[in-house]
């Protein structure tokens, strides 16, 4: 097996788990944002932050396939889930609170 091929096939391997895993948790993370942040009851924005899910996950995908490196896809999704994350709990505990 030439060398192209293995890297060729482990390049795009990389790319897809990051971007099927990394991106869920992303959009996950960002619905729970989106259903906090909204000044709706709680169903409607749950209803509109699982819509916007499937855009963000979306974009995830083909964004972890347009960059360069597989480290920036990794990093960023990785990045921004953690960081989606601390704002939907800082919500949480902010609406708990009021």
């Amino acid at each position: 097996m030439a060398r192209g091929a293995g890297h060729s096939r482990w390049y795009v391997t990389g790319r897809t788990l990051a971007a099927i895993f990394l991106g869920y948790l992303f959009a996950s993370t960002s619905c729970l944002v989106v259903a906090l942040a909204l000044p709706v009851d709680r169903l409607t924005g749950v209803a509109i932050g699982t819509l916007l899910t499937f855009l963000v996950w979306g974009g995830a995908i083909m964004w972890a396939f347009a960059v360069e490196r597989t480290r920036t896809v990794v990093l960023g999704l990785g990045g921004g889930t953690v960081l989606s994350g601390l704002i939907a709990w800082g919500l949480y505990l902010v609406k708990g609170a009021a």
